[in-house]
């Protein structure tokens, strides 16, 4: 939408070429340790939904 109204900004791909590199092994570490989280959240509440206690 903003290209619409300006003309001056770049394509997508053109604007994404601005930046340096991004390091993605510097931070995979503490990605890691957030899916992991979230998949051992996502099991846990999926098993407390089975609980005999949780059925209707």
């Amino acid at each position: 939408m903003a290209k619409t109204a300006d003309k001056s900004i770049a394509s997508p791909l053109d604007w994404l070429d601005e930046f340096d590199e991004f390091p993605i092994i510097d931070i995979l570490p503490e990605v890691m340790d957030m899916l992991i989280q979230s998949f051992t959240s996502t099991i846990q509440s999926k098993k407390n939904m089975n609980h005999p206690a949780m059925k209707r």
